[in-house]
């Protein structure tokens, strides 16, 4: 994989995401049940949530400094935070923030050179020897990937 093809990835797959939601509609985005109590607004937010975790790191690394991770995170208990933070919020801001996280996301990559995202050794707080768009997929794209199939389902029972 090349920055490239990395780019490309990155924006098939948020707009499969997006057709995903349209499929949904902004009118039935708060219906509970998709995955357990959570909404489609739900798993937007929660996306959001962890693809912002990255773009925040990504900030901190245009202003040279070394991201921080706490391995301490629980991340059921943030997942539950970042839920009951955003559960009652609009369908359309929560929509919007999520789309705005992604631009940003997209700005830094398409502003790293190659070696940044495809060295592993270049940022050794990212651990396992994993370079950077390792994390950057898991926290974006891979991470759609694994609530995708939720959202179909919800969508083939409720259409």
């Amino acid at each position: 994989m090349n920055k490239h093809e990395f780019l490309q990835t990155l924006r098939a797959e948020r707009e499969a995401l997006e057709a995903l939601l349209a499929q949904v509609g902004e009118a039935r985005m708060s219906q509970p049940g998709v995955e357990g109590d959570w909404s489609a607004k739900d798993i937007v937010a929660h996306l959001r949530f962890w693809e912002q975790s990255v773009v925040d790191e990504l900030e901190r690394l245009a202003r040279g400094e070394n991201p921080q991770p706490n391995p301490d995170v629980n991340t059921d208990e943030t997942n539950a935070q970042v839920f009951a933070a955003n559960h009652n919020r609009l369908p359309a801001d929560v929509l919007s923030e999520s789309r705005q996280s992604f631009q940003r996301l997209l700005i830094h990559v398409e502003g790293l050179p190659e070696v940044d995202l495809f060295d592993p050794q270049r940022h050794p707080w990212i651990g396992d020897n994993d370079p950077l768009w390792r994390e950057i997929e898991m926290e974006s794209y891979g991470h759609y990937r694994q609530h995708l199939p939720a959202l179909r389902a919800w969508l083939a029972q409720n259409t």
